[in-house]
């Protein structure tokens, strides 16, 4: 390949080659703009993702919180079936000793009204026999009793607890689902639930946080109506209030005047009026 000369003599690159091999990379200046990016919030964190992506994350953030909730109901409603079997069961098992305890008192009762001399004197082996089944009978009427007393209070103090952790429960909720939940807001629920006529006791007895929501949507509204009427009211007072008139006379003073000029007659009006006119002229 022939080489080309410069100016000078000197050799010089063929024309055809080039020290800096050609490029498909396109320069700086036509690159293309990023895509823009959102900021979004997610586990307590914050990420910059594409814009188009941000609405896909929000339907999986709501369909993820609500699949936790309805996996929370779902499972306070199996705590709650099988409370409610347990309670059954030991019904049942109340019902059973008390059962026990009645037959255990009729059988004393049999055993207080025999003639214990009479049998004693005439065979005194049934005595014994007799009496021994009448201290063993009230021996198993004592010791069902005091078992029975024990699972009541063991009941009890069961149902204490859970009504405690239901409570406790409710009001988690409702700290995280109305925002300015606080005992004072709990109070004026309280007293609006009884303004709508339920007695303090059904009040009392409320645990199900969908009802305080409902009760708390319905006192929101109330106030709200009751602040726009407020207003409209306050509205109106402002607008019946008469204008005073130009020169700082009162209203109640022009009414005066008026009703003076009107008991004049025609010519000393006129004559006052003349006068009036000719003290403005020669100002």
């Amino acid at each position: 390949m022939e080489l080309a000369t410069d100016v000078a003599g000197g050799e010089v690159l063929p024309e055809s080659e080039s020290v800096i091999p050609p490029t498909d990379e396109v320069p700086a200046e036509q690159e293309t703009t990023p895509a823009e990016f959102e900021e979004v919030e997610h586990d307590g964190k914050t990420y910059k993702i594409p814009r188009p992506l941000k609405g896909a994350l929000l339907m999986q953030a709501d369909y993820t919180r609500k699949t936790q909730e309805v996996a929370e109901q779902r499972r306070q409603h199996e705590e709650r079936v099988k409370a409610f079997e347990a309670g059954q069961k030991t019904h049942a098992e109340h019902l059973s000793d008390l059962a026990r305890v009645v037959a255990y008192n009729d059988a004393i009762a049999q055993f207080e009204k025999a003639d214990w001399p009479q049998i004693r004197a005439s065979n005194p082996q049934l005595y014994n026999d007799l009496w021994f089944q009448y201290q063993q009978t009230k021996e198993s009427r004592d010791k069902t009793v005091l078992a029975l007393q024990q699972k009541v209070a063991e009941r009890n103090s069961n149902a204490q607890r859970e009504s405690a952790n239901r409570i406790e429960e409710a009001r988690a909720a409702l700290a995280r689902d109305i925002t300015d939940w606080s005992p004072e807001l709990a109070g004026k629920l309280n007293q609006f639930a009884v303004s709508l006529g339920f007695t303090p006791e059904e009040v009392g007895q409320v645990t199900d946080p969908r009802i305080v929501k409902l009760l708390h949507a319905a006192y929101a509204g109330n106030q709200a109506k009751s602040m726009q009427a407020a207003s409209q009211k306050a509205a109106s007072v402002e607008a019946a209030k008469p204008l005073s008139t130009v020169g700082g006379a009162s209203p109640a003073r022009v009414k005066a005047a008026d009703s003076a000029s009107d008991k004049l007659s025609t010519d000393e009006w006129l004559r006052r009026r003349n006068a009036e006119l000719k003290h403005k002229r020669g100002r």
